[in-house]
């Protein structure tokens, strides 16, 4: 089996997650963390950012560093 994680492009130039972007997530998700339930601090992309993912409400979530 191939993996394709490996073919994929990876993204070098970071671009910043729109404010109003990042406040509807932190909104969206009520202020806690998606992963365990804390206080959210920052916002964390579903499928990575460096392999294609993209800034949409659909590929982040609200994290803390726990």
């Amino acid at each position: 089996m191939i993996d394709m994680i490996h073919f994929m492009p990876l993204q070098t130039k970071r671009i910043p997650i729109p404010k109003v972007l990042r406040d509807f997530v932190i909104e969206r998700d009520l202020g806690n963390c998606r992963y365990c339930g804390h206080q959210a601090e920052v916002i964390d992309h579903i499928y990575p950012y460096s392999y294609v993912g993209e800034h949409m409400a659909e590929n982040l979530v609200a994290s803390c560093w726990v």
